[in-house]
């Protein structure tokens, strides 16, 4: 089934060339379309595939982009939403994101950020776990300093290949700010961020 016949699926793709450009000319707005007709439910379509998870977190980033033809964060908080309702842990990862800070109408509030990386960490999501270590280690809000939960969230994504975890464990083992200084675990984890690194770049 394609997209003219109701295929989501194809909707999403069809979006994703048009954003990127791939056999097409890049245009924007052409792809927000048809992310819009892959996110939609319609009573008058008689569609086999629910809206489109992936494609709400795109039509949410184009209005998260700060873009002056796209900007408009409320309406990104709305899509992150359907998403995460949807199950979706990079919706819940960037709706977090939302709550840690005031823009778009959404309040800053720790606590709901957290609790959506804890939903989202539940389902094996890396970055939502080096999220809640971030946010553990900065404290704030309802959220208090905990160097524990710190450094467990820290080692859980870091487990899961979250370069950004490696290096924040190593940095901090070598420094030893908030714990004490250990040069070898240092090392092994600047060695297994660098490991990680060189793999993303020479892919």
């Amino acid at each position: 089934m394609s997209a003219d016949e109701g295929n989501r699926s194809a909707m999403n793709d069809l979006g994703k060339l048009y954003e990127n450009g791939r056999g097409v000319l890049p245009d924007d707005n052409t792809a927000r379309e048809w992310y819009e007709k892959a996110a939609k439910s319609s009573e008058s379509e008689k569609l086999a595939e629910k809206p489109n998870p992936d494609a709400m977190v795109k039509l949410a980033a184009f209005y998260d982009s700060g873009r002056d033809a796209f900007d408009d964060r409320t309406r990104a908080r709305e899509w992150y939403e359907k998403a995460a309702n949807a199950d979706h842990t990079g919706a819940m990862v960037s709706l977090g994101k939302l709550y840690e800070g005031e823009r778009g109408g959404t309040r800053a509030d720790l606590a709901k950020a957290r609790d959506l990386y804890e939903r989202a960490a539940r389902l094996d999501s890396a970055e939502a776990m080096f999220n809640l270590g971030a946010l553990y280690e900065s404290g704030g809000g309802d959220v208090p300093q905990d160097i524990a939960k710190m450094i467990e969230w820290y080692q859980r994504a870091a487990a899961l290949g979250h370069a950004g975890a490696m290096f924040n464990l190593a940095a901090l083992y070598e420094k030893g700010a908030r714990v004490a200084p250990d040069p070898v675990r240092a090392r092994e984890w600047y060695d297994a961020w660098y490991v990680k690194t060189d793999e993303r770049l020479s892919c």
